[in-house]
């Protein structure tokens, strides 16, 4: 969770990841406290056990926006994790071998509305999976939208 000092009241940004069965539990708590779902979906397509990744917002006194979602938490087993020191806008790709020359290739890009079809192309033509095309936000200016992907095999024509 990401919570800006200096602002009043502090805004929230935050992404959680759970098991398809606690997004409910985990989503209702979460309104009951007055915080809202910016985004829920998937990252990749056939990953056991599927998990989802619910985005959240919110604006009030950083402790009561803690203890909400310190309530919520408790009804997931996804184990509690530090979050980045920034969390921000990015585009990440991992590369992970699979053997001897063999590799998976993972990632998101963020992009704007007309770079989705190019890249996609340009994804596809090399042999890489669109996993899940969706916005993380409600009202950004301008629209941001994040494509996820999947590759996997000879680690040296996996595009970088």
């Amino acid at each position: 969770m990401s919570v800006q000092q200096g602002y009043a009241p502090t805004p929230i940004d935050w992404k959680q990841v759970d098991r398809v069965s606690e997004v409910g539990p985990v989503m209702d708590a979460l309104q009951r406290g007055g915080i809202e779902q910016t985004a829920l979906h998937n990252h990749l397509a056939h990953e056991s056990p599927h998990v989802m990744y619910m985005h959240i917002g919110a604006r009030g006194r950083p402790v009561a926006l803690a203890t909400v979602v310190r309530d919520a938490l408790a009804r997931t087993a996804t184990p509690p994790a530090m979050p980045p020191p920034a969390m921000g806008a990015a585009t990440v790709i991992n590369f992970q071998p699979t053997g001897a020359a063999t590799a998976a290739v993972a990632g998101d890009f963020e992009m704007i509305a007309t770079e989705v079809n190019p890249v996609l192309r340009a994804l596809r033509a090399n042999g890489i999976g669109v996993t899940s095309l969706h916005s993380h936000m409600l009202a950004e200016t301008p629209r941001l939208l994040f494509m996820h992907f999947w590759g996997e095999g000879d680690a040296l024509a996996l595009p970088p």
